[in-house]
């Protein structure tokens, strides 16, 4: 059974979606459109499509030549991933474009298999836009990275570009890349605007972007940057911030960058400090005088990628659109015609907007007009020669902006009149008590009567926008709107009723299923924050998968700026079940003002569900008082205080958890904390509370 997720939606906006997350163990039985054609790629929709692409691959299906498109964010779940192709001849070898899209929460654990990353092995291959994000992490014996394990090249006009990696790498024997793990060509081969942002490890061959260039005759990389840490537990280690290789091997870098790695491993590239990479001048080095302009500063809220640079594809140009999907229903010999309205948030001439379909395709543009309110309406007609289905993907480019938006085509001749929908089936996924709405698109051919729509099953927890819809309305294709209240876990179906021409009913049905997941629990108290502003926290679910910390300075929800940070990130990284979040830093608190922490859980990576759940005051403290000390001594921590009373001395480690408690009346502790590591100190007394953050070395 296969569920898709359709919406009128703006390609930049904040609206909430839902994110497929996958169980682990379903796949799917064939793609979800496409017949693999440059013009009509096959469509990955969903995760299940995605572990369909893995099945055959490593069954012996090459798609060598063809083309894939992402057609949504997908969550993999920290579930268990078995990487696309297990050698050079089980392989992956078409397009893979991920149409600006993320893939969330990778986890690869096999530290014995060499050739890991979401591609294990690609061959003669170009991916294309594709983000690596979330809580994810790969881990192998050797040729390990983020994206690719091994890639292969013997033919020429391959690449990777625009892709981005913020997975954790790490391989327990050599070569390990943030995105690639080894490569060897025998013909050109570039990798250009890409960068990770992971940390990366391994026995020796650790690079940035690749961790080892093999024997090659022309590789080239290019407008690349990396942010992680670069290891290697070697004793005579080669750790480059982009790539790592033998003298011997010629590689073209040009206008690469990384914070960390061995100098003597540049290869070309430049060292830069992090705050080097925030600035615009930065990003104008990545740009590199071209007119595309694929970056641009991490000035989201809250930022994406720790305010270093990001791709202009993560936010894309605010295109809005009255449809995500095009869905046409007609009569054979009746051509018909369905008009897409683009409203644009910047200023295009039709000169500048290409529109393109697949060779032979049975679907055309008549034409492109420009509309009031800067809209412009583009109108799609399905030929009707013969009776059958037909698909085909239109794209829209917008060449004085570099955009450009792929239109799944979806179209239906019959000999009668009939009502065609976009999916079979709607699924919620939401938290307890949130709401959610999602649509569909519905289609007629030569219906004379309204279409009637009514709900069977768990109707109370579903409404429908319109019940009525005039038969006009739907020959020409409409949306419609279906909300789950959240309330309970429910099934329904939606029942369409229309009449004919001759008298005929004509009915259609979409099956609803809401699943709702138990809200979150904020189960312990932040640590106060002192002269650091550092602050932990730890948040009880079973479902949530995103943190948003927020900062507020009113219990009545009023937020001050630039105080939001998103978990994972570089500072607030690790979640796992309980979740436990790693301490964030906030900066410029203001020590005369309440401060109260807020979170804001989310279900899936863009925010699917959301929950607010309040916290304690924060307090603001000074970074040294004088009736208090702390200091690191004898692997062990000692505090010296004036405090009068009891004193209580709290340990937390980075992850917000307690690791031990000690209550004394003397003005002297010492407490024994068995070796290295970082601690959060917190004194509390009848006379304040003191905060500090130490390194046992």
């Amino acid at each position: 059974m296969k569920t898709f997720l359709f919406f009128i939606f703006s390609v930049c906006c904040s609206a909430l979606y839902a994110v497929p997350v996958w169980d682990g163990i379903s796949v799917s039985e064939e793609f979800s459109g496409g017949d693999g054609s440059e013009r009509n790629p096959w469509q990955i929709h969903s995760p299940q499509d995605l572990a369909l692409l893995s099945r055959q691959v490593n069954g012996g299906e090459t798609f060598t030549g063809q083309y894939f498109v992402l057609m949504n964010d997908i969550d993999l779940g920290g579930k268990e991933w078995s990487p696309i192709g297990t050698s050079d001849d089980i392989s992956f070898r078409g397009t893979f474009d991920g149409n600006s899209h993320l893939i969330s929460n990778l986890y690869v654990n096999r530290p014995t298999t060499s050739g890991v990353g979401l591609f294990g092995y690609v061959y003669n291959a170009t991916i294309l836009n594709l983000g690596i994000t979330g809580n994810s992490s790969v881990m192998g014996k050797e040729r390990v990275g983020g994206l690719v394990g091994r890639c292969y090249i013997n033919t020429e006009g391959h690449v990777i570009s625009g892709c981005f990696s913020d997975a954790d790498v790490a391989a327990s024997n050599n070569s390990a890349g943030g995105l690639i793990g080894i490569f060897r060509s025998t013909k050109a081969f570039s990798v250009e605007d890409c960068y990770s942002a992971g940390n990366v490890t391994s026995y020796n061959y650790t690079g940035g972007i690749l961790g080892q260039l093999d024997q090659n005759t022309d590789f080239s990389i290019s407008n690349c940057y990396s942010s992680g840490m670069i290891s290697s537990v070697s004793e005579s280690p080669r750790t480059g911030g982009i790539l790592t290789k033998v003298s011997s091997i010629r590689a073209i870098v040009s206008n690469c960058y990384y914070i960390n790695g061995d100098e003597s491993n540049a290869n070309s590239a430049l060292r830069k400090t992090a705050e080097e990479m925030r600035s615009k001048e930065f990003v104008e080095l990545l740009n590199n005088h071209r007119e595309s302009l694929p970056w641009k500063a991490d000035f989201e809220n809250p930022v994406l990628n720790g305010g270093l640079p990001i791709h202009n594809w993560r936010e894309p140009l605010s295109i809005e659109l009255n449809m995500n999907e095009i869905v046409i229903a007609t009569l054979v010999d009746k051509p018909k015609s369905m008009e897409l309205i683009c409203t644009l948030g910047f200023v295009c001439s039709l000169d500048n907007i290409v529109c393109e379909l697949g060779d032979s395709s049975p679907f055309s543009v008549a034409g492109k007009s420009e509309l009031s309110g800067n809209r412009v309406q583009i109108t799609v007609v399905l030929d009707s020669e013969i009776t059958g289905e037909f698909s085909d993907m239109l794209r829209v480019r917008f060449s004085s902006q570099g955009a450009e938006l792929k239109i799944p085509l979806r179209g239906s001749v019959f000999e009668n009149a009939a009502i065609l929908l976009s999916t079979d089936e709607l699924e919620f996924n939401v938290c307890e008590g949130e709401g959610m709405s999602l649509q569909f698109m519905l289609s007629g051919a030569n219906l004379a009567n309204d279409v009637l729509l009514s709900v069977r099953g768990d109707a109370a927890y579903f409404t429908l926008d319109k019940n009525r819809i005039a038969a006009d309305e739907v020959n020409a294709g409409i949306p419609v709107t279906v909300t789950f209240d959240g309330k309970a876990n429910a099934e329904a179906t939606v029942e369409m009723t229309s009449l004919s021409g001759t008298g005929d009913e004509i009915t259609a049905s979409l099956r609803l299923t809401g699943k709702m997941a138990p809200a979150p629990v904020f189960t312990e108290a932040a640590i106060a924050s002192g002269g650091y502003d550092y602050v932990a926290v730890r948040v009880a679910s079973d479902s949530i998968t995103t943190v948003y910390y927020v900062l507020k300075t009113e219990p009545d929800g009023k937020m001050t700026a630039d105080l939001i940070r998103k978990s994972p990130d570089k500072k607030c990284k690790y979640l796992e079940f309980p979740f436990v979040a790693e301490g964030i830093l906030l900066e410029n608190l203001d020590a005369s003002i309440k401060y109260y922490l807020y979170l804001a859980l989310a279900k899936g990576d863009k925010m699917e569900c959301l929950s607010f759940v309040p916290g304690p005051e924060l307090s603001v403290g000074m970074e040294h008082r004088d009736d208090c000390r702390v200091w690191a001594t004898k692997g062990g921590i000692c505090v010296v205080s004036d405090f009068s009373g009891p004193v209580g001395v709290s340990i937390y480690n980075l992850k917000g958890v307690l690791l031990k408690t000690v209550v004394s009346m003397q003005n002297e502790i010492w407490v024994d904390m068995n070796g290295k590591g970082v601690y959060v100190v917190v004194i509390t007394s009848a006379d304040g509370r003191y905060v500090k953050k130490l390194v046992l070395d």
